[in-house]
């Protein structure tokens, strides 16, 4: 589980590296410091749901979190709503941060980078 972590906070530096194109001084920079602080917290936030599961069950397989919510239930939710920020779904802080990406590069006509995100 930690590996795909890894895996999830490589493909989140693309995202970075289109604000430093596409930013500017009028909140380029700014949104790009929003969006590192959110993903920082986040990806901390998950490590430590996935620490915290390996210390009370001695085991870090990703088959063992089968049935998380009868363990730890607490447990489960936190890890559940992280995971679900992580990838971006509507309700939660990364897919407005995306989405505030995603126009800044429309604004700036950058057409490349507004392809490619």
């Amino acid at each position: 589980m930690k590996r795909m972590l890894a895996y999830l906070s490589i493909g989140q530096i693309g995202y970075v590296i289109i604000e430093i194109i596409v930013g500017d001084s009028n909140g380029g920079y700014a949104s790009m410091i929003t969006y590192m602080l959110f993903c920082i917290s986040m990806n901390l936030e998950t490590f430590a749901c996935i620490v915290l599961f390996g210390l009370r069950t001695g085991i870090n397989n990703i088959r063992d979190y089968a049935r998380l919510y009868m363990k730890c239930p607490f447990l489960a939710l936190s890890l559940a709503l992280c995971l679900l920020s992580l990838g971006g779904l509507p309700p939660l802080a990364s897919f407005f941060r995306k989405t505030s990406l995603v126009w800044m590069e429309y604004l700036n006509s950058q057409s490349r980078c507004y392809i490619v995100g």
